[in-house]
C-alpha cells in the first residue's frame, strides 16, 4: 500500500466514525457506554465471593451513578446552573452527592449482612464514596458543558459556511455579468466597424464564457487555466484597440500544480485597461504575475489621466473591485495582501496571495 495514502484512508475512517456516531440516537450511545464501564467493573473486581457477587456488586453501582450524572444532565444543569442559579445548583449537588451516597451505603450495608469485613470496609471507605461521587457529578457537568460549546461552535461554523458561501455566490454572479456586459460592448463596436476580427473575437468570447460557466464554479481552479482566461481577455482588447495597444503580461514562475479561486485578477485588469487604455491616448498596461511553490504574486500599473488623480477612490472602488476585495477577505482571510497605490500619474496594484491556504 502506497504510504502516502495511509493516512488519507485513517482520516475518510476517522471521518466516516464520527458521522457513524453523529446519526446514532444519544440514547444509544448512552447505553453502550454505560455498558462498557459495568463490564469494565466487573472485569476488575475481585470475584472470590464468585461471579454473582460481583456482577450485583458493580450493577448497584451503576444504576445509582446513572441517577447521579442523569439528574444533573437533566435537571441540574438545564434548570440551574444554564439559568445562572450558581449558589442553588451548588446546594442541590451537595445534596444529590449526600443522597446517592446514603442510599448506597444502606443499600449495601443491608447487601453485606453476615459479612462483618465487608461493612467494616463500607464505612471505613464512606469519605471515598463522597469524593468518588463528586468527582462523578464534576465530570459530567464539564462534559455537559463542554459539548454544549462543542455544538454551538460547530452551528456557528456551519451558519458561517453557509453564510460565506451564499455570499461568494452572489458576489461571483455580480461580477460575471459585469465583464460579460463589457465584453460584449467590445465586440459590438467591432461589429459596427464590420472588422474581419468579429469570428475570432466569438471563439475567444465562447471559450471565455465556458470558463466561466464551468470550470469557475470550482471552489478552486487550476491556476493555468485562470491565466488563459486572462490571456483571452487581452488579445480580444487588443483585437478591439486594432492592434495598437501596449498591453504586456509576463508570467514568472510554473503555474502548473497550482490551484486558485477563479476570477480574482480579471476585476483589477478591467479597470486598468478602462483607465489605461479607453482614456488616454499612449496608455500602457503592464502585468506580471510571479508564481512560486508558496505563493502567487500580481503586479499591475496603468497610466492615470488627471481627473482620475482628483477621484482615487473611485478607481479603486468600482463593483468589480470591491467584490474581488470582499472574495479575498471570505477566500483568503489573512492569507493575501493587497496594495494600491498611485505615483506620478501612474497606478500600481499589488496583491500576493498564499497558493497553500
Amino acid at each position: 500500500m502506497n504510504s502516502r495514502s495511509r493516512p488519507q484512508q485513517s482520516a475518510q475512517v476517522a471521518k466516516h466514525t464520527e458521522s457513524l456516531f453523529e446519526r446514532l440516537p444519544s440514547w444509544i450511545v448512552h447505553v453502550v457506554l454505560w455498558i462498557a464501564v459495568f463490564v469494565l467493573f466487573v472485569l476488575v473486581n475481585p470475584k472470590e465471593k464468585g461471579l454473582w457477587f460481583a456482577l450485583t456488586n458493580e450493577g448497584i453501582k451503576i444504576f445509582l451513578y446513572t441517577i447521579l450524572v442523569y439528574v444533573n444532565l437533566l435537571y441540574l444543569i438545564p434548570q440551574l446552573l444554564k439559568k445562572q442559579k450558581f449558589i442553588l445548583y451548588a446546594l442541590a449537588s451537595v445534596l444529590l452527592i449526600i443522597g446517592i451516597t446514603q442510599v448506597m451505603f444502606i443499600v449495601f450495608y443491608f447487601k453485606f449482612i453476615g459479612m462483618p469485613e465487608e461493612q467494616m470496609l463500607l464505612k471505613q471507605d464512606q469519605i471515598y464514596l463522597y469524593i468518588l461521587h463528586f468527582l462523578l457529578l464534576s465530570i459530567s457537568t464539564i462534559f455537559s458543558i463542554s459539548t454544549e460549546w462543542y455544538r454551538q461552535q460547530r452551528e456557528r461554523i456551519e451558519l458561517e459556511n453557509r453564510n460565506m458561501s451564499t455570499e461568494l455566490q452572489f458576489l461571483k454572479s455580480q461580477i460575471n455579468p459585469h465583464f460579460l456586459f463589457n465584453t460584449l460592448n467590445n465586440l459590438y463596436a467591432l461589429t459596427l466597424k464590420k472588422s474581419d476580427s468579429a469570428p475570432e473575437v466569438v471563439l475567444k468570447l465562447s471559450e471565455m464564457m465556458r470558463y466561466m460557466l464551468y470550470e469557475s464554479n470550482e471552489t478552486k481552479v487550476p491556476l493555468a487555466s485562470e491565466i488563459s482566461f486572462i490571456q483571452n481577455y487581452l488579445d480580444l482588447e487588443n483585437i478591439r484597440q486594432g492592434g495598437s495597444s501596449e498591453i504586456t503580461m509576463h508570467i514568472k514562475g510554473n503555474p502548473n500544480g497550482h490551484e486558485i479561486a477563479p476570477l480574482l485578477f480579471i476585476p483589477f485588469i478591467e479597470n486598468a485597461v478602462k483607465h489605461g487604455l479607453n482614456k488616454t491616448r499612449d496608455g500602457q498596461v503592464q502585468i506580471v504575475m510571479q508564481i512560486s511553490d508558496e505563493e502567487v504574486n500580481f503586479k499591475i500599473q496603468n497610466p492615470m489621466v488627471d481627473e482620475d488623480k482628483e477621484t482615487l477612490d473611485k478607481h479603486s472602488g468600482g463593483i468589480g473591485l470591491i467584490n474581488v476585495k470582499r472574495r479575498l477577505s471570505l477566500l483568503y482571510p489573512k492569507h493575501h495582501t493587497i496594495r494600491l497605490r498611485q505615483r506620478d500619474q501612474v497606478y500600481y496594484v499589488e496583491l500576493n496571495i498564499q497558493l497553500n491556504e
